[in-house]
């Protein structure tokens, strides 16, 4: 933004109304980015699917087996040729975790 050089009265306020607005957007954002995440309910001895923990974390599936192939996340199956991955709350956790501390916002 520019300010004119022979600008009224009227039109300085106006930009410096406009400049706070944009300020206090600024410190807005800057104060949602750095402020706690809200916990998760997350029971640690509960079995979860790949799609409840998607929901839980407020993700897409696909994001949740890209944890899971990249090995931070754990799964088990309870026979070996079955394709539903089953994770642990405690696992969940440990991912969030991790994420916490990867991650500055």
């Amino acid at each position: 933004m520019q300010i004119a050089k022979t600008a009224q009265p009227s039109a300085l306020m106006e930009q410096a109304a406009t400049l706070q607005a944009m300020a206090k957007n600024l410190i807005d954002a800057a104060e949602q980015c750095t402020a706690p995440a809200p916990e998760l309910q997350i029971d640690p001895t509960r079995i979860y699917t790949a799609e409840g923990v998607s929901k839980i974390m407020m993700t897409s599936r696909n994001q949740i087996y890209a944890y899971i192939r990249s090995g931070k996340l754990r799964t088990f199956r309870l026979e070996p040729n079955k394709r539903k991955n089953l994770i642990q709350g405690s696992d969940i956790q440990a991912l969030i975790d991790h994420l916490k501390r990867e991650n500055v916002c």
